[in-house]
């Protein structure tokens, strides 16, 4: 049986928070100038999205589990029973999920938390490999590397019968960071890094 693999875009357009504080913009290659938030939703969705052409490219079976515009504000429920009955479909050794997001400070402002992580329940080895690879294509930008942290009580992780992570890809409440969230070539490098470290899992 071929592997499958399960694309998350965590979170909904409508989803309270999730947003970096307000601030003056220049303006780049996704969003316009002026006084703007960064939108995690959007952010995610676009990763998701370009991660999605790439796989195809390389004939890799996949498959998202929100389309790619949407207004749902709390999906959890309805991206865990895609990925398990992927599971019983395929069987669960045979499917394998990626969860994306950018991360967040506690509180209210601007933060001077920092970097990339790749949280999982029971994966230990497959989160050190997405943890290298979106290393490897972050780091010369200056994000730190928050290592790899087992998250039992999240609850796509624990709700999942297969194999997943999730990755936190910088944080939206540092505004050094905020700004190469927002651009579409930083965009590209994190896909890019989540497609080769699926490549690797496969084995492919």
């Amino acid at each position: 049986m071929s592997k499958i693999i399960v694309i998350d875009p965590g979170h909904g357009r409508l989803q309270p928070g999730k947003r970096s504080p307000f601030f003056e913009y220049k303006g780049g290659n996704v969003y316009k100038g002026g006084n703007v938030q960064f939108e995690e939703w959007e952010f995610n969705r676009h990763v998701a999205e370009m991660l999605g052409h790439m796989l195809r490219k390389r004939r890799v079976k996949f498959l998202k589990t929100l389309p790619d515009t949407w207004n749902w504000d709390n999906h959890l429920a309805h991206s865990v029973g895609i990925i398990n009955n992927l599971c019983d479909e395929y069987g669960a050794n045979n499917v394998f999920f990626v969860s994306i997001h950018a991360n967040a400070a506690r509180g209210q402002g601007w933060s001077n938390a920092s970097g990339v992580e790749t949280l999982y329940y029971s994966a230990e080895q497959e989160a050190a490999i997405f943890q290298k690879h979106i290393l490897d294509y972050l780091a010369p930008l200056g994000f730190k590397d928050r290592g790899i942290k087992q998250r039992k009580g999240l609850y796509i992780l624990k709700k999942t019968k297969c194999k997943g992570v999730i990755t936190e890809n910088g944080f939206y409440t540092n505004k050094e960071e905020v700004l190469h969230l927002m651009d579409g070539e930083v965009r590209y490098l994190i896909a890019e890094a989540h497609a080769n470290a699926i490549m690797e899992i496969l084995q492919i």
